[in-house]
């Protein structure tokens, strides 16, 4: 397997342990705001073909804003616990890493709290 085989394999792994840690994802945002880039990113990501058929039973709302009000986004996940993130200025890879390093904490593979 190449370089890109195994860069893919890992992307695909990343994303189903991703998916399958979030049960509720909600994305408020003004898609005319100069700083929901990264929301809208996300929303892109979470509900892409791959994240959706790692998870089917993933919910994702958004809240579309009327006004400057900046974005947010806050996950449920499945042990119960809730995270609201700033989207702004951030990329949707500083994203991504949040929540996979979340789900690496609820993974029973890998259950050390030192990630």
């Amino acid at each position: 397997m190449g370089k890109l085989g195994r860069t893919l394999k890992v992307i695909e792994e990343a994303s189903t342990q991703l998916a399958g840690a979030m049960k509720n994802v909600e994305i408020r945002f003004n898609p005319f705001h100069s700083q929901a880039r990264s929301a809208k990113a996300f929303l892109k990501y979470v509900s892409s073909a791959p994240m959706r058929l790692s998870n089917p039973q993933l919910e994702v709302k958004v809240d579309i804003l009327e006004g400057q009000d900046p974005p947010e986004i806050r996950i449920d996940y499945m042990d119960g616990t809730s995270q609201t993130v700033d989207p702004v200025g951030v990329d949707v890879g500083y994203l991504t890493d949040l929540v996979l390093r979340k789900s690496r904490l609820l993974s029973k593979d890998n259950p050390s709290p030192f990630l």
